[in-house]
Parts: C-alpha cells; sequence; structure tokens
C-alpha cells in the first residue's frame, strides 16, 4: 500500500497548503487510498481558498464556516457546507463525469479523448455541446435552446472570427507580435490600436463604440518615456499627466478635471505622504514605515491605525475607532488571534480535524 506524508497530501489539493497548523516533526505517514475527510472551521480567508472550487468566495464573511470535504486519490468526492446541502462527485479518467446534491441538483459531462468538455447535461434542463478543431481550439458551441457559435483562429491560435445564430459577428486582426490591432463587429463597430517597439499601446482609435464611457470615444493617445507612462490624450479635450522620480516611482499625476495627486516617498520608494486634490476638496494621508512595514497611518480626516510586526508578520493592530486585534503565528501561518470584541484568545489549531488518516495530527 502506498503511503505518502501529510505534507504530500497537502501538496496535491486535499488541503490548501496555506493551512499548516502541525509540527514539521509530527507529519505522520497515511493511506493514500484511503479515503480523506477533513472538517473545517476556520478563518474565512482561509475558507475561501478551499472554495474556489465551488466558484464561490467567504473572504468577506467574518463568521466561522464548517465545511467537511472527502477526498479519493486526490479529488474531492463529498461536500458539505453551512446550508447542508451535500454534494457527491464521480470521475473518470480525473474528470469529473457526474455531480449530484442533496437539494435534487445533477449535472452530467463528457469528455473527448484530450480531456475537454463536449458536452454537459444538467436536471435544470441546461444542456450544451462543444466541437474542437485539429488544435485543440474550440470552433463550435450549442446550447439546447437553440443558440450556436462559431469561431475562427489563424496559424498562431488567435481568434479571428466569431459567429452567433443571432447573426452577430466579430472579426479580429494582429500584428506580427500578436497584439490585437484591430477588432470589428457586425453592428459597425470598430477598434484599432496601435503600439511603440517595445509593445505598449500608443493609440486607441473606436468608431461608434456604444458601450464605453465618452471619455474613450473616437481617439486616445498615450505618451511613454522610459516606458513610463507620461501623457494620454483624450477626446473631449480630456489630459492625464504623471511625473515619476529616478527610480520610475509615481510620484505627480494630474488630469484635465481637475484632479491631482502628489506623492511623498521615502528612501525605500514607500509613500509618506500622499495628497489627493479635487475642485472642492483636499484629502491627506500619512504613513510611516519600519523595516519595509507600515507602523502608523493617518488622515486627514482624523482615522489612524497603528501596527506592529515581528518577523515581517502583523502582529498588533490598533485604530481610532477603538478597534484592534492581536495574532500569533507558527510556520508564518496565523494559529491564535484576539480581538478588541474578545475576551479570549481564539485558538485556530484546535479548529481542524483530520479524518481516516493514519493519525489525527492536532498539535
Amino acid at each position: 500500500m502506498k503511503k505518502i506524508t501529510v505534507k504530500d497530501l497537502l501538496d496535491k489539493g486535499a488541503c490548501h497548503k496555506g493551512i499548516l497548523f502541525f509540527k514539521k516533526n509530527n507529519l505522520q505517514e497515511i493511506d493514500w487510498d484511503s479515503i480523506h475527510t477533513v472538517n473545517f472551521y476556520d478563518k474565512s480567508e482561509f475558507l475561501h481558498v478551499l472554495c474556489d472550487y465551488f466558484h464561490i468566495s467567504l473572504k468577506n464573511i467574518n463568521k466561522r464556516t464548517p465545511f467537511e470535504i472527502k477526498f479519493k486519490d486526490g479529488l474531492k468526492i463529498y461536500y458539505k457546507g453551512k446550508n447542508k446541502i451535500e454534494l457527491y462527485n464521480e470521475y473518470q479518467d480525473r474528470h469529473l463525469i457526474h455531480s449530484m446534491s442533496s437539494n435534487g441538483f445533477e449535472c452530467w459531462i463528457e469528455y473527448n479523448d484530450n480531456g475537454k468538455i463536449i458536452h454537459y447535461k444538467d436536471s435544470k434542463n441546461y444542456e450544451f455541446w462543444k466541437e474542437y478543431n485539429e488544435k485543440g481550439l474550440l470552433c463550435y458551441f450549442k446550447i439546447n435552446t437553440g443558440y450556436e457559435e462559431w469561431y475562427e483562429y489563424n496559424e498562431q491560435g488567435r481568434t479571428i472570427y466569431i459567429k452567433d445564430s443571432n447573426g452577430n459577428e466579430e472579426w479580429y486582426e494582429y500584428n506580427e507580435q500578436g497584439r490585437t490591432i484591430y477588432i470589428k463587429d457586425s453592428n459597425g463597430n470598430e477598434n484599432w490600436i496601435e503600439y511603440n517597439e517595445q509593445g505598449l499601446e500608443i493609440k486607441k482609435k473606436y468608431d461608434n463604440y456604444k458601450n464605453v464611457d465618452y471619455m474613450y470615444k473616437s481617439t486616445i493617445e498615450y505618451q511613454y518615456k522610459n516606458n513610463l507612462l507620461i501623457n494620454v490624450i483624450g477626446p473631449n479635450d480630456f489630459t492625464l499627466h504623471n511625473e515619476y522620480d529616478d527610480k520610475g516611482n509615481l510620484i505627480y499625476r494630474k488630469n484635465s478635471l481637475g484632479n491631482e495627486c502628489i506623492r511623498k516617498l521615502n528612501d525605500q520608494g514607500l509613500c509618506v505622504q500622499n495628497t489627493l486634490i479635487s475642485k472642492s476638496e483636499t484629502f491627506n494621508e500619512w504613513s510611516e514605515y519600519k523595516d519595509g512595514n507600515c507602523v502608523h497611518y493617518k488622515n486627514s480626516d482624523g482615522f489612524e491605525k497603528w501596527m506592529e510586526y515581528k518577523d515581517g508578520l502583523l502582529i498588533s493592530y490598533r485604530d481610532s475607532t477603538g478597534y484592534g486585534y492581536d495574532t500569533e503565528y507558527e510556520d508564518g501561518i496565523i494559529v491564535k488571534e484576539k480581538t478588541s470584541n474578545d475576551k479570549v484568545w481564539t485558538d485556530y489549531r484546535n479548529k481542524i480535524k483530520i479524518i481516516n488518516l493514519a493519525k489525527v495530527i492536532i498539535d
């Protein structure tokens, strides 16, 4: 039976590498052919990484949310979230072919020999088909509603033509470096793009473009110096001007609408004062640094915050609203935290349990 360390399990995607709450000398061998179940009651910034598979983000959710995820051969075969809905996945040749949820949703997926999806169908009566050319590029797409799309490419594999069953068409042209220089659609919209020798855009021209802001209709030009954007010249007499220091750091910006930005930098290129000027007001921000980390910030509205670091990691935060928190780390990962609203420390090491391993490894 093949054995694998917990570190290998993390590397293979059964758990995100960022969540390493285990002492290195406690890594034990596990049975990789068994099913691994992981229960998470963790901070949202860790949860959102795991939830990328389900195309959702919990990054801004403050509540601790329970998760249960099962893996087999490194593939997610089971998921259960806070809403108690369960999801079961089936694979063939490591491709997802069937997914079934306890709320009644179900979908089936078929692939070609190259592992690309050619057919999808679900229980909500949504179905689509895909076809590919000899280079593996999508050339045909159809939905069960009758909608269709056709794609054509140049020898370099870049899209040159798109057509759909509604009669819409798009054409694309490229220069020798493969950069887009011309776009046209069947509605009469056209877009030209020019570049300098360094490949930077120097001119864009729009004709009858209907779905863009007025400022970017007609023609817009870009001027550079040492590959740094100096001036932007747009329609309706709009202009934008940038200035830089000798190291290429932006120190001044002004546009024709009356807005200005003045940035004062320290010797390390970090901004110590940022001044934003508009026609109606001036707003200032000040920052102080220690060893490259911002330790004090304040602005002209009266808001302030203070930070402390250890080995480059934030260990203390306080601000003028009365809010604050302290953190402790292991191997660069937060393992304990206490906020101004908490009476005791929250220990995240005790929030993770790994089951069905050869040993339960919790520090």
